[in-house]
């Protein structure tokens, strides 16, 4: 095996170690979700615990959050006998150092060895995905099953296998459990197919994933089914609410907040008395969503635009250094509604926390490069060009419209690291030409 590569993956490792003992602590679970992990360990199902007026418990079924993060977090409860979210910290940990492998596979099969190794180093250098091994969430989740799954991709491109193309469904099929974000991308999958070998062979392996995809979300659908009464939920709850915080990230006429608990609080003031994130908690904010579309559509398209450079540089994830409390590392605007500028929101950050706005400067940094990469492939490589940049764009187009955060988004910025790589290479070498001349 490389032993470069065997070298990166320890440097990946080393990261996310130093990650976790240092900063570790900062990066909270959602409590939420392990609340209802706990009534589900204890026999009361995935549920929300109700303490009622004479102090009696009762559990309150819930749909909240996909089962894949909360199985895993089970499984690994079962078997160290504890109810610590330290063994899912080194997992993650361990399985985004591995990534470091298929991201070097990715860039053997579109470029060479040279970016190919460069692209692993930059991966396993790159704090945003270390941050989200070390964060209990299921973000990095998202992670493993995109790289794994487009490394399958590429393989199948190359040999057209059927047992290759059911890998590729079976690999999306278990990312869709984290986030339903991914239930369409087989369509994505079947347009590059057909950039590759036309049309009439895409159908075929199109329809096979999504089918794939369909049928291991079922048993969560019929669950859903039975407990909700006849609703058939392949996804999770919290579609309206996610579109009304979602308004919540810009000075808004309706008086959305994006935050969870401030939300909550806003709709009991409005007449709420149900559970959070629950189904009637989404039939509550759902006919206020619309009426807000309907007042505002203008307001409304305004925010995706808005939004582009969320998706692109304005990264929640902030590279798990240079962290302060009460400051918002995702929104241009305070809590106080008081709206800001690019340019006032840099000075803000420069007086309140200068390391910060380092690492937005290395974002821009990233995606300049990345840009670059992606213009010099399109007139060489288009066809991996687009399987590339359709990457990103497919997350911008599926999240914007709804709500955006950058950890939505960091599991797909090993396309800008390698893209990065190719670019740096190419440059190189054009320098070492004239050099030489």
């Amino acid at each position: 095996m490389n032993k470069k590569l065997i070298l990166i993956f320890f440097v990946a490792l080393a990261v996310r170690v130093a990650l976790l003992v240092h900063v570790g602590d900062s990066f909270e679970p959602d409590h939420g979700q392990l609340a209802n992990l706990v009534n589900w360990r204890e026999g009361h199902g995935l549920s929300d615990t109700i303490t009622q007026a004479d102090g009696s418990l009762t559990y309150q079924p819930t749909a909240r959050d996909l089962p894949g993060h909360g199985i895993i977090i089970l499984t690994l409860w079962e078997l160290t006998g504890t109810r610590s979210i330290l063994p899912i910290k080194i997992l993650q940990i361990f399985l985004d150092s591995l990534m470091v492998f298929l991201l070097y596979g990715i860039g053997k099969k579109i470029f060479n060895e040279k970016i190919s190794l460069l692209g692993a180093l930059f991966y396993s250098l790159y704090l945003p995905a270390a941050t989200l091994a070390v964060w209990p969430r299921r973000d990095a989740w998202v992670s493993f099953g995109i790289i794994t799954a487009i490394y399958l991709f590429l393989r199948y491109l190359e040999n057209q296998k059927w047992r290759t193309c059911f890998g590729v469904g079976l690999v999306l099929a278990w990312t869709s459990y984290f986030r339903s974000t991914m239930i369409p991308i087989p369509l994505l999958f079947g347009y590059l197919i057909s950039l590759f070998h036309g049309w009439k062979k895409s159908l075929t392996p199109t329809v096979l994933m999504g089918i794939l995809i369909l049928s291991a979300l079922l048993p969560w659908g019929i669950r859903n089914y039975k407990t909700f009464n006849g609703k058939m939920i392949l996804t999770e709850v919290n579609f309206y609410q996610s579109m009304w915080e979602g308004f919540g990230q810009f000075p808004n006429p309706m008086g959305a907040i994006n935050h969870d608990a401030l939300t909550e609080k806003q709709m009991r003031a409005a007449g709420y008395q149900g559970e959070f994130a629950s189904i009637e908690y989404e039939d509550f904010l759902k006919p206020k969503v619309v009426e807000a579309l309907q007042k505002h559509p203008w307001w409304y398209l305004g925010t995706i635009f808005r939004r582009i450079p969320r998706a692109l540089i304005v990264n929640r994830v902030h590279w798990g250094i240079f962290q302060k409390k009460n400051l918002e590392y995702h929104t241009f605007h305070l809590k106080t509604g008081r709206d800001m500028s690019l340019i006032q929101y840099a000075l803000f950050m420069l007086r309140e926390n200068p390391g910060f706005l380092l690492t937005k400067c290395l974002d821009l940094v990233i995606l300049v490069f990345a840009i670059y990469g992606l213009l010099l492939m399109w007139r060489t490589n288009r066809r991996y060009g687009l399987l590339l940049g359709s990457l990103p764009l497919y997350f911008m187009l599926v999240l914007i419209p709804i709500r955006m955060e950058g950890r939505y988004m960091t599991p797909i910025h090993w396309v800008f690291l390698l893209l990065m790589a190719y670019s740096l290479l190419h440059l190189k070498e054009r320098l070492n030409k004239k050099v030489i001349s």
